[in-house]
């Protein structure tokens, strides 16, 4: 299994890549995840990183694929949370599985408008050691903020202020367009409308991929 998902913050690829990951045994990589965790130990790089983070840049590709090819290498089964970002990343991640005789499976585009994006962020809480995501609106967790999974305290992430949310999306839009229609040109994007429930969601992209 090696799967892509893409889509706009807030629209629920991290949950929806926990679900595959749990019940298939794939290991996931997330860009957002490990420069944040780069952050939270004030690496170097999650120095740099920072200062894209804070105002809702897209940090450089060269920092993005440096990371993304350690991951990958010497492995034959991965899901991918939130990369490739542009068609630049994508042709050179393609280009890097090729030459190690692998190809992906699947690209799951999982669609939200700004308005709905916002109205997620806002509330969304997640966990600095394991990942976990809440929203104390619609599914907080049972101890105040305090993560179910592995009881580390919860936090807001520092770019889910309105401006910032709304500056992330304007730069989504930007990238994300060409390369839907990159993906969609070799005939592996399959599209899920993410405003649906999380189960509902789940179960429309097992349909698509054709697993069971």
């Amino acid at each position: 299994m090696r799967l892509v998902f893409i889509g706009p913050p807030g629209a629920g690829k991290g949950t929806q890549v926990l679900k595959l990951s749990r019940e298939y045994g794939v290991e996931v990589f997330s860009t957002g995840e490990a420069f944040r965790k780069h952050i939270y130990e004030g690496s170097e790089m999650g120095k740099k990183a920072e200062e894209y983070v804070k105002k809702g840049l897209l940090v450089p590709d060269d920092i993005v694929l440096d990371i993304v090819k350690q991951f990958v290498d010497n492995k034959d089964n991965f899901i991918m949370d939130g990369f490739p970002r542009n068609v630049y990343q994508a042709e050179i991640f393609d280009d890097f599985l090729n030459e190690r005789g692998l190809a992906l499976d699947g690209v799951v585009y999982i669609f939200l408008d700004e308005d709905q994006v916002v109205n997620r962020l806002k509330y969304r809480i997640v966990c600095p050691k394991c990942g976990a995501v809440y929203n104390m609106k619609t599914s907080p967790p049972r101890k105040d903020m305090i993560c179910d999974v592995c009881g580390t305290k919860l936090k807001k992430r520092v770019d889910d202020s309105d401006e910032v949310i709304r500056n992330r999306y304007k730069v989504y839009v930007k990238e994300i367009s060409p390369l839907v229609d990159y993906y969609d040109r070799k005939g592996i994007l399959f599209k899920v409308d993410g405003i649906d429930k999380q189960e509902d969601v789940y179960k429309k992209i097992k349909e698509l991929l054709k697993i069971g």
